[in-house]
Protein backbone atom coordinates (compact mmCIF):
# COMPACT_ATOMS: atom_id res chain seq x y z
CA UNK A 1 0.00 0.00 0.00
CA UNK A 2 1.36 3.34 -1.03
CA UNK A 3 1.02 6.04 1.63
CA UNK A 4 1.37 9.77 1.43
CA UNK A 5 3.67 11.10 4.10
CA UNK A 6 2.35 13.88 6.32
CA UNK A 7 2.96 17.37 5.14
CA UNK A 8 2.89 20.57 7.20
CA UNK A 9 0.16 23.01 6.38
CA UNK A 10 -0.72 26.48 7.69
CA UNK A 11 -1.86 26.47 11.29
CA UNK A 12 -5.51 26.96 10.43
CA UNK A 13 -7.86 24.78 12.43
CA UNK A 14 -11.05 23.66 10.77
CA UNK A 15 -12.44 22.16 13.94
CA UNK A 16 -14.71 24.35 16.05
CA UNK A 17 -14.79 23.01 19.59
CA UNK A 18 -18.27 22.98 21.05
CA UNK A 19 -17.36 21.91 24.57
CA UNK A 20 -14.46 21.34 26.91
CA UNK A 21 -14.52 17.73 28.06
CA UNK A 22 -14.10 17.10 31.80
CA UNK A 23 -11.80 14.20 32.59
CA UNK A 24 -14.64 12.39 34.37
CA UNK A 25 -16.96 12.49 31.34
CA UNK A 26 -16.99 10.26 28.31
CA UNK A 27 -20.04 11.43 26.42
CA UNK A 28 -20.38 15.10 25.67
CA UNK A 29 -23.96 16.17 25.09
CA UNK A 30 -24.26 18.11 21.86
CA UNK A 31 -27.19 18.58 19.56
CA UNK A 32 -28.86 15.33 18.63
CA UNK A 33 -27.75 14.33 15.14
CA UNK A 34 -30.18 13.44 12.39
CA UNK A 35 -29.89 13.55 8.64
CA UNK A 36 -29.62 17.19 7.64
CA UNK A 37 -29.03 18.35 11.25
CA UNK A 38 -25.75 16.83 12.34
CA UNK A 39 -23.39 17.48 15.19
CA UNK A 40 -20.63 19.66 13.80
CA UNK A 41 -16.96 19.51 14.61
CA UNK A 42 -17.12 17.96 18.06
CA UNK A 43 -14.76 16.30 20.49
CA UNK A 44 -13.76 12.63 20.51
CA UNK A 45 -12.71 10.95 23.73
CA UNK A 46 -10.21 8.12 23.96
CA UNK A 47 -11.43 5.26 26.17
CA UNK A 48 -10.04 1.79 26.90
CA UNK A 49 -11.72 -1.25 25.38
CA UNK A 50 -14.90 -2.34 27.10
CA UNK A 51 -14.95 0.67 29.44
CA UNK A 52 -16.38 4.15 29.49
CA UNK A 53 -13.53 5.63 31.55
CA UNK A 54 -11.48 8.11 29.50
CA UNK A 55 -7.97 7.00 28.70
CA UNK A 56 -5.46 9.78 28.10
CA UNK A 57 -2.20 7.91 27.56
CA UNK A 58 -0.47 4.61 27.06
CA UNK A 59 2.18 2.71 25.18
CA UNK A 60 2.21 2.16 21.44
CA UNK A 61 0.39 -1.16 21.83
CA UNK A 62 -2.30 0.10 24.23
CA UNK A 63 -5.70 -0.52 22.67
CA UNK A 64 -8.30 2.23 22.72
CA UNK A 65 -11.60 3.27 21.24
CA UNK A 66 -13.11 6.65 20.33
CA UNK A 67 -16.24 7.80 22.10
CA UNK A 68 -18.18 10.52 20.26
CA UNK A 69 -20.92 12.84 21.52
CA UNK A 70 -24.33 11.23 21.89
CA UNK A 71 -26.10 10.68 18.57
CA UNK A 72 -23.15 11.98 16.56
CA UNK A 73 -24.21 11.89 12.90
CA UNK A 74 -23.32 13.02 9.40
CA UNK A 75 -25.36 15.50 7.39
CA UNK A 76 -26.75 12.59 5.44
CA UNK A 77 -26.73 8.80 5.46
CA UNK A 78 -24.77 6.43 3.25
CA UNK A 79 -27.71 4.72 1.59
CA UNK A 80 -29.47 7.88 0.44
CA UNK A 81 -26.87 10.63 0.36
CA UNK A 82 -23.56 8.81 -0.12
CA UNK A 83 -21.92 9.94 3.15
CA UNK A 84 -19.21 7.71 4.67
CA UNK A 85 -17.14 7.79 7.85
CA UNK A 86 -13.33 7.82 7.84
CA UNK A 87 -10.58 7.92 10.44
CA UNK A 88 -7.68 10.34 10.14
CA UNK A 89 -4.32 11.19 11.71
CA UNK A 90 -2.66 14.42 10.53
CA UNK A 91 -0.01 16.81 11.89
CA UNK A 92 -1.42 19.38 14.30
CA UNK A 93 -2.72 22.47 12.54
CA UNK A 94 -3.57 20.72 9.29
CA UNK A 95 -6.57 22.28 7.57
CA UNK A 96 -8.94 19.30 7.51
CA UNK A 97 -11.10 20.87 4.84
CA UNK A 98 -8.15 20.53 2.46
CA UNK A 99 -8.25 16.73 2.78
CA UNK A 100 -9.98 14.46 0.29
CA UNK A 101 -11.37 11.21 1.66
CA UNK A 102 -11.51 8.09 -0.50
CA UNK A 103 -10.04 4.86 0.71
CA UNK A 104 -7.79 6.97 2.96
CA UNK A 105 -7.38 10.67 3.74
CA UNK A 106 -5.26 12.41 1.11
CA UNK A 107 -2.83 13.61 3.80
CA UNK A 108 -1.44 11.84 6.85
CA UNK A 109 -2.66 8.50 8.11
CA UNK A 110 -5.76 6.94 9.63
CA UNK A 111 -6.51 4.74 12.63
CA UNK A 112 -5.70 1.04 12.45
CA UNK A 113 -7.32 -1.78 14.38
CA UNK A 114 -5.21 -4.33 16.22
CA UNK A 115 -5.66 -6.69 13.25
CA UNK A 116 -3.82 -4.24 11.02
CA UNK A 117 -6.94 -3.15 9.19
CA UNK A 118 -7.46 0.52 8.38
CA UNK A 119 -10.78 1.82 9.66
CA UNK A 120 -12.44 3.95 7.02
CA UNK A 121 -15.15 4.28 4.38
CA UNK A 122 -17.66 2.91 6.91
CA UNK A 123 -21.39 3.24 6.31
CA UNK A 124 -23.62 5.42 8.49
CA UNK A 125 -26.91 4.36 10.03
CA UNK A 126 -29.75 4.32 7.55
CA UNK A 127 -31.97 7.43 7.58
CA UNK A 128 -30.25 9.06 10.58
CA UNK A 129 -26.67 9.23 9.29
CA UNK A 130 -25.43 8.36 12.79
CA UNK A 131 -21.89 7.12 13.32
CA UNK A 132 -22.17 3.50 14.47
CA UNK A 133 -19.94 0.52 15.11
CA UNK A 134 -16.78 2.39 16.11
CA UNK A 135 -14.26 -0.30 17.22
CA UNK A 136 -12.47 -0.24 20.56
CA UNK A 137 -9.25 -1.94 19.48
CA UNK A 138 -7.37 0.85 17.76
CA UNK A 139 -3.64 0.54 18.29
CA UNK A 140 -0.81 2.91 17.32
CA UNK A 141 1.65 0.04 16.90
CA UNK A 142 -0.36 -1.24 13.97
CA UNK A 143 0.07 2.11 12.28
CA UNK A 144 3.82 1.55 12.28
CA UNK A 145 3.68 -2.13 11.38
CA UNK A 146 1.01 -2.18 8.69
CA UNK A 147 0.82 1.39 7.37
CA UNK A 148 4.58 1.84 7.36
CA UNK A 149 4.51 5.05 9.40
CA UNK A 150 8.10 5.86 10.39
CA UNK A 151 8.93 6.97 13.93
CA UNK A 152 10.94 9.78 12.40
CA UNK A 153 7.68 10.97 10.87
CA UNK A 154 5.53 10.72 13.99
CA UNK A 155 8.28 12.07 16.24
CA UNK A 156 9.23 14.99 14.06
CA UNK A 157 10.37 17.47 16.73
CA UNK A 158 13.61 16.88 18.56
CA UNK A 159 15.75 13.80 18.38
CA UNK A 160 16.62 10.74 20.40
CA UNK A 161 14.85 10.36 23.72
CA UNK A 162 13.50 13.93 23.52
CA UNK A 163 11.72 13.48 20.18
CA UNK A 164 8.03 14.41 20.25
CA UNK A 165 5.28 15.04 17.74
CA UNK A 166 1.81 16.54 18.04
CA UNK A 167 -0.94 15.23 15.77
CA UNK A 168 -4.69 15.46 15.39
CA UNK A 169 -6.75 12.30 15.12
CA UNK A 170 -10.41 11.45 14.93
CA UNK A 171 -13.35 10.47 12.78
CA UNK A 172 -14.78 12.45 9.88
CA UNK A 173 -17.90 12.45 7.74
CA UNK A 174 -17.29 12.98 4.03
CA UNK A 175 -19.83 13.35 1.26
CA UNK A 176 -19.98 11.37 -1.98
CA UNK A 177 -17.23 13.60 -3.43
CA UNK A 178 -14.89 12.87 -0.53
CA UNK A 179 -15.17 16.42 0.91
CA UNK A 180 -15.20 16.86 4.68
CA UNK A 181 -18.60 17.60 6.23
CA UNK A 182 -18.20 16.94 9.97
CA UNK A 183 -15.50 15.65 12.29
CA UNK A 184 -14.76 14.66 15.92
CA UNK A 185 -11.23 15.35 17.05
CA UNK A 186 -8.54 14.67 19.65
CA UNK A 187 -4.95 15.94 19.93
CA UNK A 188 -2.28 13.27 20.32
CA UNK A 189 1.30 13.78 21.47
CA UNK A 190 3.79 11.03 20.59
CA UNK A 191 7.00 10.81 22.61
CA UNK A 192 10.08 8.66 22.12
CA UNK A 193 10.39 5.97 24.78
CA UNK A 194 13.02 3.23 24.60
CA UNK A 195 11.04 1.08 27.05
CA UNK A 196 8.18 0.63 24.56
CA UNK A 197 8.40 -2.23 22.01
CA UNK A 198 7.83 0.24 19.19
CA UNK A 199 9.91 3.01 20.72
CA UNK A 200 7.21 5.53 21.66
CA UNK A 201 4.32 6.33 24.00
CA UNK A 202 1.40 8.68 23.53
CA UNK A 203 -0.98 11.09 25.28
CA UNK A 204 -4.36 12.21 23.91
CA UNK A 205 -6.37 15.20 25.10
CA UNK A 206 -9.49 16.98 23.99
CA UNK A 207 -8.91 20.21 22.10
CA UNK A 208 -9.01 23.26 24.37
CA UNK A 209 -7.63 21.33 27.34
CA UNK A 210 -4.95 23.00 29.39
CA UNK A 211 -2.59 21.65 32.03
CA UNK A 212 -3.01 22.82 35.60
CA UNK A 213 -1.00 25.80 36.89
CA UNK A 214 -1.18 27.46 40.30
CA UNK A 215 -2.42 31.04 40.40
CA UNK A 216 -2.47 31.66 44.17
CA UNK A 217 0.32 32.77 46.50
CA UNK A 218 2.84 30.30 47.89
CA UNK A 219 2.29 31.31 51.49
CA UNK A 220 -0.22 32.61 54.05
CA UNK A 221 -0.16 33.90 57.64
CA UNK A 222 -2.54 32.88 60.44
CA UNK A 223 -2.63 34.13 64.03
CA UNK A 224 -2.60 31.75 66.97
CA UNK A 225 -5.98 31.61 68.69
CA UNK A 226 -7.76 33.30 65.78
CA UNK A 227 -9.72 31.78 62.90
CA UNK A 228 -8.00 32.03 59.51
CA UNK A 229 -8.56 30.67 56.01
CA UNK A 230 -6.79 30.45 52.64
CA UNK A 231 -8.08 29.08 49.32
CA UNK A 232 -5.41 27.81 46.88
CA UNK A 233 -6.36 28.28 43.22
CA UNK A 234 -5.10 26.85 39.93
CA UNK A 235 -5.97 27.39 36.29
CA UNK A 236 -6.49 24.63 33.75
CA UNK A 237 -9.12 22.91 31.66
CA UNK A 238 -10.78 20.80 32.91
CA UNK A 239 -10.74 22.59 36.27
CA UNK A 240 -8.03 21.05 38.46
CA UNK A 241 -8.56 19.26 41.76
CA UNK A 242 -6.22 20.48 44.53
CA UNK A 243 -4.92 18.27 47.33
CA UNK A 244 -2.63 19.00 50.29
CA UNK A 245 0.25 17.06 51.84
CA UNK A 246 2.39 17.85 54.87
CA UNK A 247 1.92 18.40 58.60
CA UNK A 248 -0.45 21.24 59.52
CA UNK A 249 -0.44 22.99 62.91
CA UNK A 250 -2.95 21.79 65.50
CA UNK A 251 -6.32 23.40 64.87
CA UNK A 252 -5.85 23.81 61.09
CA UNK A 253 -7.11 21.45 58.37
CA UNK A 254 -7.56 21.32 54.57
CA UNK A 255 -11.17 20.48 53.80
CA UNK A 256 -13.17 21.12 50.64
CA UNK A 257 -10.31 22.95 48.98
CA UNK A 258 -9.93 25.43 51.85
CA UNK A 259 -7.08 25.71 54.35
CA UNK A 260 -8.77 26.90 57.53
CA UNK A 261 -8.87 26.76 61.30
CA UNK A 262 -7.67 28.37 64.52
CA UNK A 263 -4.05 27.34 65.16
CA UNK A 264 -2.92 26.76 68.73
CA UNK A 265 0.85 26.92 68.14
CA UNK A 266 3.15 29.38 66.41
CA UNK A 267 5.81 28.62 63.82
CA UNK A 268 6.36 28.00 60.09
CA UNK A 269 4.78 24.93 58.55
CA UNK A 270 6.02 23.85 55.07
CA UNK A 271 3.34 21.93 53.14
CA UNK A 272 2.56 21.19 49.49
CA UNK A 273 -0.46 21.67 47.24
CA UNK A 274 -0.91 19.49 44.14
CA UNK A 275 -3.24 20.39 41.25
CA UNK A 276 -4.43 17.64 38.91
CA UNK A 277 -6.79 17.73 35.94
CA UNK A 278 -5.67 14.74 33.87
CA UNK A 279 -3.80 16.90 31.36
CA UNK A 280 -0.08 16.33 31.50
CA UNK A 281 1.58 15.70 34.84
CA UNK A 282 0.20 16.97 38.15
CA UNK A 283 1.78 20.24 39.27
CA UNK A 284 2.99 20.75 42.85
CA UNK A 285 3.44 24.03 44.72
CA UNK A 286 5.61 24.37 47.83
CA UNK A 287 3.62 26.39 50.38
CA UNK A 288 4.52 27.87 53.78
CA UNK A 289 1.88 28.49 56.43
CA UNK A 290 3.16 30.96 59.03
CA UNK A 291 1.42 31.13 62.41
CA UNK A 292 2.25 34.28 64.35
CA UNK A 293 1.71 35.09 68.02
CA UNK A 294 -1.38 36.91 69.15
CA UNK A 295 -1.03 40.66 68.81
CA UNK A 296 0.04 42.45 72.07
CA UNK A 297 -1.65 45.72 71.24
CA UNK A 298 -2.64 47.84 74.34
CA UNK A 299 -5.77 49.92 74.48
CA UNK A 300 -5.12 53.36 75.98
CA UNK A 301 -7.97 55.14 77.73
CA UNK A 302 -7.86 58.87 77.15
CA UNK A 303 -8.62 61.05 80.17
CA UNK A 304 -9.95 64.52 79.46
CA UNK A 305 -9.53 67.08 82.28
CA UNK A 306 -11.10 70.53 82.42
CA UNK A 307 -9.46 73.05 84.77
CA UNK A 308 -11.35 76.16 85.87
CA UNK A 309 -9.75 78.87 88.05
CA UNK A 310 -11.83 81.42 89.95
CA UNK A 311 -10.57 84.64 91.49
CA UNK A 312 -9.51 82.85 94.66
CA UNK A 313 -7.19 80.56 92.73
CA UNK A 314 -9.21 77.37 93.45
CA UNK A 315 -9.26 74.57 90.85
CA UNK A 316 -12.11 72.31 89.67
CA UNK A 317 -11.19 69.06 87.82
CA UNK A 318 -13.63 66.92 85.75
CA UNK A 319 -12.52 63.50 84.46
CA UNK A 320 -14.51 61.92 81.58
CA UNK A 321 -12.85 58.47 81.41
CA UNK A 322 -11.61 55.91 83.94
CA UNK A 323 -8.09 56.32 85.29
CA UNK A 324 -6.16 58.28 87.90
CA UNK A 325 -6.34 62.07 87.68
CA UNK A 326 -3.90 64.45 89.33
CA UNK A 327 -4.43 68.20 89.15
CA UNK A 328 -2.02 70.91 90.13
CA UNK A 329 -3.39 74.37 90.93
CA UNK A 330 -1.73 76.99 88.73
CA UNK A 331 -0.14 79.91 90.57
CA UNK A 332 -1.30 83.47 90.10
CA UNK A 333 2.03 84.42 88.59
CA UNK A 334 1.84 81.95 85.73
CA UNK A 335 3.63 78.62 85.22
CA UNK A 336 2.34 75.18 84.31
CA UNK A 337 -1.37 74.57 83.96
CA UNK A 338 -3.26 71.55 85.27
CA UNK A 339 -1.62 68.20 84.57
CA UNK A 340 -3.80 65.13 84.10
CA UNK A 341 -2.41 61.62 84.53
CA UNK A 342 -4.70 58.73 83.59
CA UNK A 343 -5.32 56.02 81.07
CA UNK A 344 -4.14 52.44 81.15
CA UNK A 345 -6.18 49.41 80.22
CA UNK A 346 -9.60 49.30 81.95
CA UNK A 347 -8.24 51.73 84.53
CA UNK A 348 -5.87 49.10 85.83
CA UNK A 349 -2.65 50.96 85.22
CA UNK A 350 -1.56 54.59 85.41
CA UNK A 351 -0.20 56.14 82.27
CA UNK A 352 0.25 59.50 80.72
CA UNK A 353 -2.92 61.56 80.50
CA UNK A 354 -4.29 62.93 77.30
CA UNK A 355 -3.37 66.57 77.90
CA UNK A 356 -0.96 68.72 79.91
CA UNK A 357 -1.63 72.45 80.36
CA UNK A 358 1.03 74.88 79.26
CA UNK A 359 0.22 77.63 81.77
CA UNK A 360 -1.19 79.99 79.19
CA UNK A 361 -4.49 80.32 81.08
CA UNK A 362 -2.75 80.99 84.37
CA UNK A 363 -0.51 83.67 82.85
CA UNK A 364 -3.44 85.43 81.28
CA UNK A 365 -5.36 85.21 84.54
CA UNK A 366 -2.43 86.58 86.57
CA UNK A 367 -1.75 89.34 84.05
CA UNK A 368 -5.33 90.45 84.29
CA UNK A 369 -5.19 90.79 88.05
CA UNK A 370 -1.81 92.54 87.92
CA UNK A 371 -3.15 95.16 85.55
CA UNK A 372 -6.24 95.56 87.71
CA UNK A 373 -4.17 96.09 90.87
CA UNK A 374 -1.96 98.63 89.14
CA UNK A 375 -4.98 100.57 87.99
CA UNK A 376 -6.47 100.66 91.48
CA UNK A 377 -3.11 101.83 92.95
CA UNK A 378 -2.79 104.65 90.45
CA UNK A 379 -6.36 105.70 91.16
CA UNK A 380 -5.56 105.85 94.92
CA UNK A 381 -2.46 107.96 94.33
CA UNK A 382 -4.46 110.32 92.21
CA UNK A 383 -7.15 110.69 94.86
CA UNK A 384 -4.47 111.32 97.53
CA UNK A 385 -2.92 114.06 95.47
CA UNK A 386 -6.31 115.61 94.93
CA UNK A 387 -7.05 115.57 98.69
CA UNK A 388 -3.65 117.05 99.42
CA UNK A 389 -4.27 119.83 96.96
CA UNK A 390 -7.69 120.51 98.41
CA UNK A 391 -6.28 120.69 101.97
CA UNK A 392 -3.55 122.96 100.82
CA UNK A 393 -6.00 125.38 99.28
CA UNK A 394 -8.39 125.32 102.25
CA UNK A 395 -6.04 125.51 105.23
CA UNK A 396 -2.34 125.83 104.54
CA UNK A 397 -2.38 128.45 101.81
CA UNK A 398 -4.81 130.86 103.64
CA UNK A 399 -2.73 130.65 106.82
CA UNK A 400 0.49 131.52 104.98
CA UNK A 401 -1.19 134.43 103.31
CA UNK A 402 -2.40 135.75 106.71
CA UNK A 403 1.09 135.60 108.19
CA UNK A 404 2.51 137.48 105.31
CA UNK A 405 -0.07 140.25 105.68
CA UNK A 406 0.62 140.83 109.46
CA UNK A 407 2.70 144.06 110.15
Amino acid sequence: MTRNHPTHRPITRYSRWAVLLPASCVLVALAAGTAGASTVDGVATVSPPGATTPLTSGGSQTQFGLTLPALAACDGDTATHGYHIYSYLVPEGTNLSSLTFGSHPSTGYGLYESTGKYWGAVNTAVNTGQVIGVPNDFEWAELVTHAGAMLSTLLYTGSGSSATGVWEAGLACANSSGALADNWNIVVTFAADASDPNGFTWTAIASGSKAAAFTSAAGATFTVGSSGSFIPTASGSPAPTITETGALPAGVSFIGGVLKGSPSVTGKFPISFTATNGIGSPVTQSFTLTVQAESSATTTTTTTTTVTNDTSGSTTTTTTAPGTSTTTDPSSTGGTGGTSTGGGTDGASTGSGASTGTGTSALAFTGFHTAKGLGVGLLGVGLGLMLLGWGYRKKIRPARLARRSTP
